[in-house]
């Protein structure tokens, strides 16, 4: 790389420069390696050498980003866990050549979780709590977060419209706050305060409900086994039967009201 070379004869750029632009681009061919030389040369001796690092990185991909896409699937394919012992009994662990944004996405996680203990008033400094953190998630061991000093207990949000039509919670008619849900044993049917209707499942006969011991509300009329409160000639015909609801006596089990056609059939 002579441009490199030259601007470290010139002493544009120090040794630990040119160094670092020698190590960025030794994954390049020769011609691509010029051209990552050419866009970050001339500024490498203002930058420090961090953001030196970060230019020659987005230069790197910039002229060969096939090769990059490559090189970081490889990467991620050679990932490592790695643990160390340390002199006072305590370990590090090490995780490497993860992908960024899982990575990136691990620490916030973690990051907030330890604050969320921190302003609980647990013991300890922030870096502290993010460590066991990390290894309660690992491990599956990590207890709940207890709520924040100060913090009040659980309750409904307040009303966004308290100033309404009307005094309770829930605002005026136009307010979208739902309130507090409905008290437990107080949904339709269950006998709480809010009932004012029959129990659900009490529409009618054989539908279950608490009224099925009465007969049908148009067949109460029928006296038992038949006579004259019984309406149609097919009632009068065939007898009546002891619920009311022969043919012909307008009851449940008329096909076609008082057809004679129908009392017919029957008696054949």
């Amino acid at each position: 790389m002579p441009a490199t070379g030259a601007a470290l004869a010139a002493g544009r750029i120090d040794l630990d420069r040119a160094e670092l632009i020698a190590s960025a681009t030794s994954v390049l061919s020769e011609d691509l390696a010029r051209a990552v030389e050419g866009l970050v040369l001339a500024g490498a001796g203002q930058v420090t050498v961090a953001r030196l690092r970060e230019r020659l990185a987005y230069a790197v991909i910039a002229v060969d980003p096939e090769g990059a896409e490559r090189r970081r699937g490889q990467a991620e394919r050679d990932a490592e866990m790695r643990l160390y012992a340390d002199a006072d009994q305590t370990a590090t662990l090490v995780l490497s050549r993860l992908p960024q944004i899982e990575a990136a996405a691990s620490v916030s996680r973690v990051t907030a979780l330890a604050r969320a203990r921190v302003a609980a008033g647990m013991a300890g400094t922030l870096t502290f709590h993010r460590c066991q953190v990390a290894l309660g998630l690992l491990l599956g061991t990590l207890p709940p977060a207890p709520p924040a000093d100060g913090a009040p207990p659980d309750q409904p949000p307040p009303d966004p419209d308290p100033g309404g039509d009307h005094p309770g919670p829930g605002g005026d008619p136009g307010s979208r706050w739902p309130g507090p849900g409905p008290a437990a044993g107080d949904s339709p049917g269950d006998g709480g305060p809010g009932d004012s209707g029959p129990v659900p499942g009490d529409g009618g006969p054989g539908d279950g409900g608490p009224g099925d011991d009465r007969p049908a509300a148009r067949d109460q009329d029928a006296p038992p086994g038949g006579g004259p409160a019984c309406a149609g000639p097919g009632a009068k015909a065939h007898g009546g039967d002891p619920a009311g609801s022969g043919p012909g006596d307008g009851g449940p089990a008329d096909g076609a009201r008082d057809d004679p056609s129908a009392s017919v059939a029957l008696r054949s």
